[in-house]
């Protein structure tokens, strides 16, 4: 969230693959979205391909190139460490018929 702005965001998850796609909708603190990412295998790591689309409620708009500068300083952070969570050993099994992750 951004520094200013709190409350409540509410996801759903609207695709998942494991090890393939993630992707939710999002609503809340004055925005609605929609946020995905696709997993690449690269070499010995893994490309990680975000797409976002933000919709902000008109209250916020005049201040829309603002939020964009903090969201994308955010984002960079949060890149990371999804990345370093994905080459941290995780396990492509998946458990009995639930698609749950086992971490090694």
């Amino acid at each position: 969230m951004l520094p200013f702005l709190r409350g409540e965001i509410r996801s759903v998850i609207t695709r998942f693959e494991p090890f393939l796609y993630l992707e939710e909708d999002f609503e809340g603190a004055g925005m609605a979205g929609h946020l995905a990412y696709e997993f690449v295998p690269d070499g010995t790591g893994t490309l990680l391909i975000q797409r976002e689309t933000l919709q902000l409620c008109l209250g916020l708009r005049p201040i829309s190139p603002l939020i964009e500068r903090l969201l994308r300083r955010h984002l960079h952070s949060r890149l990371i460490e999804i990345k370093d969570v994905l080459e941290s050993g995780w396990d492509r099994q998946t458990e009995s018929n639930d698609s749950k992750l086992r971490k090694i």
